[in-house]
C-alpha cells in the first residue's frame, strides 16, 4: 500500500501526553490563518507507511503568487519498532515555525512532500494557510 498524505493542520499549540500505548496530542487553536510574527504549529498526519522503510519529508511554504519558497522542513522519519502494532504504519509530524514572511496576496500554498530512500517521490498533498500582514490583535 503507498503512503498518504491525510491531512495538514495550523494551531496556536498543542499538548502531547505520552504513556505505554503512544503519544496523544490535543491541537489548541486551530487556524487558517496566521499573523505577522506570530509563532504557530504546523501538523500532517501520514498514513499507510512500510514500518521497514525510511522516509524523507519536504514541506515547503510557498508565496502563491511568486512562487517563492517562503519556508522550509526538510527531514527525515523512520517508525518507532517499539510501537503498538496499531499504531506502526502512521505518523504525525509537528513542526513550530516561527516569523514566517507574509504573502504577496495573503496566500501562502502548503506543500507536503514524501520520498522513499531512493528520493522517489511516494506522495503529496497540499492545503493553503492565509498571511496576514497584521498583528494577532487577540495577542499572543
Amino acid at each position: 500500500m503507498k503512503p498518504k498524505i491525510q491531512s495538514i493542520y495550523f494551531a496556536k499549540d498543542a499538548i502531547a501526553d505520552a504513556n505505554e500505548h503512544g503519544v496523544r496530542m490535543l491541537l489548541r487553536e486551530l487556524r487558517y490563518k496566521v499573523y505577522r510574527d506570530e509563532t504557530f504549529l504546523l501538523m500532517v498526519s501520514i498514513i499507510d507507511l512500510d514500518v521497514t522503510q525510511e522516509y524523507h519529508v519536504l514541506v515547503n511554504l510557498i508565496d502563491e503568487s511568486t512562487d517563492k519558497d517562503m519556508y522550509t522542513i526538510d527531514g527525515s522519519l523512520k517508525t518507532d519498532p517499539s510501537k503498538v502494532d496499531k499504531e506502526k504504519n502512521g505518523f504525525i509530524l509537528m513542526e513550530s515555525i516561527s516569523n514566517l514572511p507574509p504573502a504577496t496576496n495573503s496566500h501562502c500554498v502548503v506543500r507536503v512532500q514524501l520520498f522513499d530512500s531512493n528520493e522517489t517521490l511516494l506522495t503529496e498533498g497540499q492545503t493553503i494557510l492565509l498571511t496576514s500582514r497584521e498583528v494577532n490583535p487577540y495577542g499572543e
